[in-house]
């Protein structure tokens, strides 16, 4: 497999690439990769924009050796009565706003709304989707080293590769919640990872 790197927001600040034009490009990687994915599904630029920018530690891009943006993944910590309501399908991402993140900044539980992990077709079969997930578990143990906790998190899996990794985790299924997308949630209390990267 080719170097591939995991980049985070304070080294694209150090980068001449604008950070808009980033937010921009996951959102037509998610359309390119995702299938029949619709608006109310994704969002839009104005909602998801000023979200990265409030959380840097809530994703990371993945470029490969010709420093091209080829997978991503993204969270976002909610308040509870917000998760609540996403994760039993109440709410649709295309309705959370800045308003509804919390920022981690504080020590602390949080729950997590998980996004999106994807990934170019052409990189699925190599070690790269393995590398995506272990750069997010990374970002957990440094946050709770910090003493900020993700005790929680949901997703929603709009591919069949996504429906294979939530249950690899071993999260929970809960429903269908669009024409596309499956809801699961996980307790990260005792999830060990270094069990699962054994296993996978």
């Amino acid at each position: 497999m080719e170097n591939l790197k995991i980049i985070s927001l304070f080294e694209i600040k150090n980068s001449k690439i604008y950070f808009g034009k980033i937010v921009e490009k996951l959102m037509q990687m998610d359309y390119e990769n995702i299938e029949n994915l619709r608006k109310d599904d994704e969002g839009t630029f104005e909602q998801w924009y000023p979200i990265f920018l409030k959380n840097p530690e809530t994703w990371r891009i993945m470029v490969n050796t010709k420093n091209e943006i080829i997978g991503y993944w993204h969270f976002v910590p909610l308040r509870i009565e917000t998760y609540e309501k996403i994760k039993t399908g109440k709410i649709h991402e295309i309705e959370l706003n800045e308003n509804d993140i919390i920022e981690l900044v504080k020590r602390g539980n949080y729950k997590i709304y998980f996004r999106s992990l994807v990934l170019k077709k052409e990189y699925r079969k190599s070690k790269a989707t393995k590398k995506l997930i272990v750069s997010f578990f990374n970002v957990l143990k440094e946050l709770e080293e910090k003493g900020i906790i993700i005790d929680e998190m949901c997703a929603n899996a709009y591919t069949p590769q996504g429906k294979k990794w939530c249950e690899k985790l071993g999260m929970e299924y809960i429903g269908e919640i669009s024409p596309n997308g499956s809801l699961y949630f996980l307790k990260l209390k005792n999830f060990n990872i270094t069990e699962f990267l054994k296993d996978n």
